[in-house]
């Protein structure tokens, strides 16, 4: 959940079907509401307000190399740069 959106656009386009399933299981009538949720669509899961929906629909014009570029450019892969959740290791 914490991942930029072009690096969950990069993960819904390399698996489209976990990406399906995901959808399906996000949009089942048994997922209950948060009330407490300043947003009113419990959908809106990411970062900058975004669904994965919106995330997959602002993605789909671009190729998945241009995905992956943007990511190489933002030096999302980089070692150390939190390219993975790393708040355990925070000392706060």
């Amino acid at each position: 959940m914490k991942k930029r959106p072009n690096k969950i656009a990069l993960a819904a386009r390399d698996e489209p079907e976990l990406a399906r399933q995901f959808l399906e299981v996000i949009h089942s009538p048994t997922v209950r509401p948060v009330p407490h949720r300043k947003q009113q669509d419990n959908k809106i899961m990411y970062r900058f307000n975004t669904s994965l929906e919106q995330i997959i629909a602002t993605s789909a014009p671009l190729s998945r190399d241009e995905i992956y570029e943007a990511l190489k450019g933002d030096h999302s892969f980089d070692t150390g740069s939190c390219s993975e959740s790393c708040e355990v290791f925070n000392d706060d």
